[in-house]
């Protein structure tokens, strides 16, 4: 470590100011010559402003590659002059923020070279009949050094000999998916954030079946990653640049994203009957591209909110860029008032989830929540399969619904009442990818035992259907209450295009009858009761904020909840044991989840969030209709035991993050 460095650093550590932790670090990446010297100009700015709360963010921790990626801030709280350099006209700092805690060069090429080196060892060991150089699809979204971080992938990649492939501009998280199965690629990338503040990026990891990495994979490629030395990144770093390994995707793939799309409508030239009117917002995201191509080629009547089609990386129109919030689609849902639209659709940043707004039995625009969402395509679908003759009217055991563990129940009452199948996973999209990746291994192999061609059956949806009904699993719909929905075994990520095709469809199908979303709403809850959902997010800040929330979760385990409200719990699953099986009786995978059943209909399901500081409880209630219990008081007993479920909730998990023991 370079001396003059030393004094100030441990000066910072005896104060306080620094853990030891965060001390090592800073100086491991001030002590590396390699370092480029606007990362070394940063940290010396940072330190002669005794920004020590601002430099224990940045080293607290290494930036962790988790079985979803990385993910992390881009921009610090305090941006440092090399770092901000000349600002582009949206705002961009020349450089990320330095640090290991952070999304930066270093970490991004680090990541990168672990995914090669686990795709290596893998193919290696696998033994298999491929080409020698390994594919990687990379797509980026419109954030702060998204474009940036997408050539470093795709140069890091080439420069380990690798074959890349990327977009001419920014694409959404599903088409992403889509491209690595079109081009039987090795993996895939995307660089995104989702729907988190402008300040973090991302870098989700796809395997070759076009699906977020789980284990064994996502094991792998953490273990290399944290293996890597800082050295060795920077060597890598330095010698990077353009390479003839780095090639355009093609115009055609998109022509067949599109036609996956399509897919995704049951009934082939429905909106040329009576298109339903919309209102379109991409909120500052990718969805605008395809969406421009999909409204006129299919005949969706779409208005958009114009001032957001601009895709900028600050969101200036929005706080949060994440549609479920009422506020973030208070735009669209205004002009679909003034427009007199029937539907106000929203996608996020990365296009992979869809808000849906409906109009109500006042004429007034309603937000929809992904439960309702879900239950309303799950059930629609079913009955127009039925209706066209896709499915026998009894149902069938080959045909399935996937949802997650915290979607609602009343997927499960819909999946039964038609005969089906429905599979819970666990919270995350790349669950639901795991069992189409199963089904499609199942499919593969009938077609072999049946001397049907596997490629043909790609090709031809209808074949595709007649196969997984008579030999494996006909896929009808998956979601998760997070607005993530998916139709097609085609691409194996929520995708918002699609969804908002099923809701295009739904309205225009049940237009022709003389009803409204709203009132299949209430022709759903009167088949099968009312159900209502609710969730709890509870803010624990830092490190001492992740401790309070592990400590909570094992509190329910170790002295476990008898009541809520009066109400006896009957039933606590933990799927933290590893011993749980679903539906199928495959194990479901252990994870820091439990699950609490209370009699009377209600339950609850808490974890910790996957991404941001905060335990997440997931509330459910239901009551049926019979005798005297009208919708409209089966709603309102619902939602208040809701209600006050959620504040009883709050106040135990707070007692439980205090108390020294419980009893």
């Amino acid at each position: 470590m370079e001396s003059h460095y030393a004094p100030v650093i441990q000066s910072a550590l005896g104060k306080g100011l620094l853990s030891p932790e965060a001390a090592h670090r800073l100086q491991d990446w001030l002590q590396e010559t390699q370092l480029p010297p606007w990362a070394r100009y940063s940290l010396e700015e940072l330190m002669r402003q005794e920004a020590w709360e601002e430099l224990q963010n940045r080293f607290c921790q290494e930036l962790c590659f988790g079985t979803g990626g990385l993910r992390g801030r881009t921009i610090g709280n305090i941006s440092t002059g090399a770092e901000r350099g000349t600002l582009s006209p949206q705002g961009s700092p020349e450089h990320p923020a330095v640090g290991s805690a952070c999304l930066n060069d270093l970490n991004l090429v680090r990541a990168t070279l672990a995914l090669h080196r686990y795709c290596t060892d893998f193919r290696n060991g696998q033994k298999e009949n491929r080409p020698e150089e390994l594919s990687l699809v990379v797509a980026h979204d419109v954030r702060h050094f998204s474009s940036y971080f997408c050539q470093l992938a795709a140069q890091t990649w080439a420069l380990q000999g690798g074959i890349c492939y990327v977009f001419d501009g920014p694409r959404s998280t599903p088409q992403l998916s889509f491209t690595v199965r079109e081009l039987g690629a090795t993996a895939g990338v995307v660089i995104t954030a989702s729907h988190n503040p402008p300040h973090d990026n991302g870098y989700k990891a796809y395997f070759r079946d076009g699906a977020q990495m789980i284990d064994p994979h996502a094991s792998g490629v953490i273990e290399r990653y944290r293996s890597l030395p800082l050295g060795e990144v920077l060597a890598t770093l330095a010698q990077l640049g353009s390479s003839s390994k780095i090639h355009p995707i093609s115009a055609k793939l998109e022509d067949r994203y599109l036609e996956a799309l399509e897919e995704n409508v049951l009934e082939k030239n429905i909106f040329q009957h009576r298109p339903p009117r919309l209102v379109y917002t991409p909120l500052h995201g990718t969805g605008i591209h395809m969406a421009e191509k999909l409204f006129p080629r299919v005949g969706i009547d779409a208005r958009y909110v114009q001032e957001q089609l601009v895709q900028d990386p600050r969101f200036p129109t929005v706080d949060s860029p994440n549609p479920e919030y009422a506020a973030t689609m208070r735009r669209a849902i205004q002009m679909a008032e003034a427009e007199s639209c029937e539907l106000a659709i929203g996608t996020d940043p990365d296009a992979d989830r869809m808000s849906l707004g409906i109009r109500n039995h006042r004429g007034k625009m309603e937000l929809l929540s992904g439960h309702t969402t879900a239950a309303l395509l799950a059930e629609f679908r079913l009955r127009k399969m039925k209706r066209l003759g896709w499915l026998a009217p009894e149902g069938t055991s080959h045909a399935v619904l996937l949802k997650s563990l915290v979607t609602t129940p009343l997927l499960e009452a819909i999946a039964t009442r038609h005969g089906v199948r429905c599979i819970n996973t666990l919270t995350g999209f790349k669950w639901i990818g795991a069992k189409l990746l199963r089904y499609e291994e199942e499919l593969e192999a009938y077609c072999r035992q049946s001397g049907t061609s596997v490629e043909n059956i790609w090709e031809n949806r209808e074949a595709r259907r007649q196969a997984m009904l008579e030999g494996g699993h006909f896929f009808v719909f998956g979601g998760e209450e997070s607005c993530g929905y998916l139709a097609s075994d085609r691409v194996r990520d929520k995708d918002a295009h699609a969804a908002l095709l099923m809701a295009c469809e739904m309205a225009a199908d049940l237009a022709r009858e003389g009803k409204s979303i709203a009132d299949f709403r209430d022709e759903i809850y009167r088949h099968y009761g009312y159900f209502g959902e609710s969730v709890l997010n509870i803010n624990f800040e830092g490190e001492e904020g992740a401790r309070k929330i592990q400590k909570i979760l094992r509190s329910y385990r170790e002295c476990p909840p008898k009541e809520f409200l009066g109400i006896p719990v009957t039933r606590l699953r933990d799927f933290a044991t590893g011993a749980l099986c679903d539906e199928e009786g495959e194990p479901i995978p252990p994870e820091n989840f439990l699950f609490l059943s209370l009699a009377q209909g209600y339950r609850f399901a808490v974890r910790g969030s996957g991404t941001e500081p905060k335990l997440k409880f997931y509330l459910f209630g239901q009551k049926e209709l019979t005798g005297e219990v009208t919708l409209a008081k089966a709603q309102a007993e619902v939602e208040k035991r809701l209600a006050l479920l959620k504040s009883e909730l709050q106040s135990d998990a707070l007692r439980r993050s205090e108390a020294s023991q419980l009893g």
